[in-house]
C-alpha cells in the first residue's frame, strides 16, 4: 500500500501502546487493595515463597491468588492484599 507508515515506526508505536496498556492495568488492579471482592476459584493450585494458593477470577475477570487450598468451581469472598506478578493476592474472608 502507499504511503505506509515505516516498520520502525510502526514497533515502537506498538511498544509505546503496549507499556500504556500495562501501566493502566497495574493502576486499575491497584485499586482494588483492601477491599473484598468475589472470587471464583480455578483449578490451578500452586505454591510460593508465602504458601499455598489457589488461582481464581475476580468478579470483574482479574486474576487473583487465594491463600490456601480452595476446592475449584466455587464463589467465595476474598479481601485483595496487593498486586505482584500481574495478578492479585488476596484471602478468603
Amino acid at each position: 500500500m502507499a504511503r505506509q507508515i515505516p516498520i520502525e515506526v510502526a514497533r515502537q508505536r506498538n511498544r509505546i501502546l503496549r507499556d500504556l496498556a500495562s501501566e493502566k492495568k497495574l493502576a486499575f488492579m491497584q485499586t482494588f487493595v483492601g477491599k473484598p471482592l468475589e472470587t471464583i476459584t480455578l483449578n490451578s493450585v500452586g505454591s510460593d515463597h508465602l504458601g499455598e494458593y489457589t488461582e481464581g477470577l475476580t468478579d470483574n475477570f482479574l486474576p487473583i491468588r487465594v491463600k490456601g487450598h480452595h476446592l475449584p468451581n466455587r464463589w467465595i469472598p476474598t479481601k485483595v492484599e496487593k498486586v505482584s506478578d500481574g495478578a492479585l493476592s488476596g484471602i478468603a474472608i
